[in-house]
């Protein structure tokens, strides 16, 4: 997925992992944010069924895919979930992906000083 030349060196995505990152991307358009629209806290839940690649480098692309396609920053990111599956029969190698909105947490009132 990620091809790199010696400890240190940038790394650049392979055709593949490139395909891949801009197929989730594209699959997100339609829920992409207006470039005015206030940022919401995200949780990304994934589950790849038969993957060969490690876990880590699968959510490094679903993530930089997720934020390619609705235009929302990582750091929105509060929760992941991840996990490999073994293939059951008639199941299709590939990945499951479900983005959600959190809840704005509530913010306890202040309480006002009086003289």
């Amino acid at each position: 997925m990620y091809g790199a030349r010696g400890y240190g060196a940038s790394r650049r995505l392979t055709p593949e992992a490139r395909q891949w990152r801009d197929d989730v991307a594209t699959s997100t358009l339609a829920w992409r944010f207006a470039d005015d629209a206030p940022r919401p806290a995200l949780s990304i839940s994934c589950r790849f069924p038969g993957a060969r690649a490690d876990v880590d480098n699968l959510l490094k692309l679903v993530l930089d895919g997720v934020k390619i396609g609705l235009a929302v920053d990582d750091r929105y990111v509060m929760r992941v979930c991840a996990e490999k599956t073994p293939l059951v029969r008639g199941e299709e190698r590939g990945a499951w992906i479900e983005v959600t909105c959190l809840p704005q947490a509530q913010r306890p009132p202040r309480n006002k000083r009086t003289a």
